[in-house]
Formats: C-alpha cells, sequence, structure tokens
C-alpha cells in the first residue's frame, strides 16, 4: 500500500496490513514541512530460529510503534526523534507501508532469541 505524502493532511489517516500471521495496524498524520508521524501497533505471532539450537519457534508481537517519516534527508537537529528517512525515485513523494512493515520484521529477526527449551538451559560451557 502506497501513499503519496502530499495526501497525509492533519486529519489521521488509518491503515491496516497483514502479512502472514502479523497485523500492522495505525494511522498517519502530517507533523510539520515534510515530515508525517506514524503511530501503530504490530501485533501477531513471528516464526524464527533459535540462536543456539537453531530450532523454530514462535514470538508473539505486541508493540507499539511511534516515529516521524520524513520526505526526503532529515535536516534538524532534534535528538527526542525517532525518523526514518523516505527517498522515493518517482515523482511524488510515496510512503510504502509494505516496505515499512517488512522492514519492522526483519528488526525482530536480526534479534538474538532463544526458544523455551534453551531459556532454561545454561550453556556456560561448550564442548567441541
Amino acid at each position: 500500500m502506497k501513499i503519496l505524502f502530499r495526501k497525509i493532511g492533519s486529519t489521521p489517516l488509518d491503515f491496516e496490513l497483514k502479512s502472514d500471521n502479523i497485523t500492522f495496524k495505525g494511522f498517519l498524520e502530517f507533523y510539520k514541512r515534510n515530515l508525517i508521524l506514524l503511530k501503530a501497533d504490530i501485533s501477531g505471532k513471528l516464526s524464527l530460529d533459535c540462536g543456539t539450537c537453531n530450532n523454530a519457534f514462535d514470538i508473539i508481537l505486541d508493540e507499539n510503534i511511534e516515529i516521524l517519516l520524513c520526505d526526503g534527508e532529515y535536516q534538524e537537529d532534534d535528538d527526542n526523534l525517532d525518523v526514518m528517512e523516505l527517498f522515493s525515485d518517482e515523482q511524488d513523494s510515496t510512503i510504502n507501508l509494505e516496505d515499512l512493515l517488512s522492514s519492522e520484521i526483519e528488526l525482530y529477526k536480526s534479534e538474538y532469541y532463544k526458544c523455551s527449551k534453551c531459556q532454561q538451559s545454561d550453556f556456560t560451557s561448550y564442548e567441541v
């Protein structure tokens, strides 16, 4: 789902996407100049591989996301903001919500997770 930056105003624009067992639901709203506020929830079940034994297991996602989306390079010096710069090859700048969801899922996958069995075990020494 692609949304044009210029179509987002001060009235929140609701969205909902589903990918496999994950739901990405929230709204987009004009923040200031070339910034759009994204507030959303990511919920559902994500399959991962254990970082210790490599067996597959599921985690339950229930996260709130609040970020600013910038049309191009972010020029301001406000360290309190979580800003994602978006660059588009198209003439009209767009927000691709599928890409945002995909990148959030990849962030979860990049973390180190242990299955419940490995969490209960104490792997303090390893034999080769």
